[in-house]
């Protein structure tokens, strides 16, 4: 949505929001009063003369090709409008590994490769870093793991950090297709570091705590690469325990990324988050009480996020 610029952009402006969200923006918390609506956005610079809504762009790998020993490939990634407009860009690559930073005393390449192997994979990142881990199981009293952390520091557009704890950088060679579509890819670089919620009541917001009506400003502080993968070690060993403890009490033989049906997988989920629930945070967040009091210096970047 827009909001009202007061000031010189870029190097000191003012941003005033004085309408609500969209209504097709907003949702329910959940475990909170249903009339209560929420939402979350981030801080985007687009163009002038800009649509009123820019279209939420999806991506698709359409074709691949690497050489032998994986370090190189080039490959095809398509973008696309609902509208079915689309972006078709040929991509260089060169991909590298991420530092080693922790590993399972024992931990092999080799036990990926065995056929009763299972694997999960998590990344997280913040303002220039990504954490990643790695795990594979051939039972639930069988897993190994390794941890990596990567400098996501200076990283070009087409670049990318992944949860194989791998960086790629990335060169076009060339594009095809819509290539308007150029100017929507702004909204994918944010204001790091920076949330904006909106609540429709006063409502309690976990750590953050009651929150009033309207439009808040937070801001989120990474707490390093070694609390990230403290918190990835403690999530992994909370859901290997959770998928220990479901095959004693039921006799069965799960394991973590293996199939499971539906109620066997929700009763791990859930023990899996109350154990998690303990783990270390990696990250704070914090709200800013009165925004027009102070000077926020914004950095736009690309937020490589987190996948579990």
């Amino acid at each position: 949505m827009d909001v009202e610029l007061r000031g010189e952009f870029p190097a000191k402006f003012r941003l005033d929001v004085t309408e609500p969200p969209p209504a097709d923006a907003l949702s329910s918390l959940p475990d909170a009063d249903p009339s209560v609506r929420f939402a979350a956005g981030k801080l985007v610079v687009v163009e002038r003369g800009h649509p009123l809504r820019v279209p939420r762009l999806t991506e698709e790998l359409v074709d691949y090709e690497g050489n032998d020993d994986g370090t190189r490939y080039t490959q095809t990634l398509r973008k696309c409008t609902p509208d079915g407009e689309c972006l078709s860009r040929r991509l260089r690559c060169q991909r590298e590994a991420c530092e080693l930073r922790a590993k399972t005393p024992g931990f092999s390449e080799d036990v990926a490769m065995e056929a009763s192997s299972r694997s999960t994979s998590a990344i997280g990142c913040h303002v220039g870093y990504c954490a990643t881990q790695n795990t594979y199981c051939t039972s639930d009293e069988a897993c190994e793991s390794e941890y990596r952390s990567c400098n996501t520091e200076g990283l070009g557009r087409y670049d990318s950090a992944s949860s194989a704890g791998e960086i790629s950088r990335c060169e076009v060679i060339s594009e095809e297709g819509e290539l308007a579509l150029e100017r929507y890819e702004r909204v994918e670089e944010a204001a790091l570091g920076y949330l904006v919620l909106y609540f429709s009541r006063p409502t309690e917001f976990g750590e953050l705590g009651w929150l009033g009506r309207g439009y808040h400003l937070v801001k989120t502080v990474g707490l390093g690469a070694d609390a990230l993968i403290a918190q990835l070690q403690c999530s992994v060993e909370a859901r290997i325990s959770a998928v220990r403890d479901y095959n004693r009490e039921h006799g069965t033989a799960l394991i973590l990324g293996g199939f499971a049906d539906s109620d066997a997988q929700a009763a791990i989920d859930a023990a899996a988050e109350e154990l998690e629930a303990q783990c270390p945070p990696w990250l704070e967040a914090e709200v800013i009480a009165d925004p027009l009091a102070e000077s926020f210096t914004f950095t736009l970047g690309r937020d490589f996020g987190s996948e579990r």
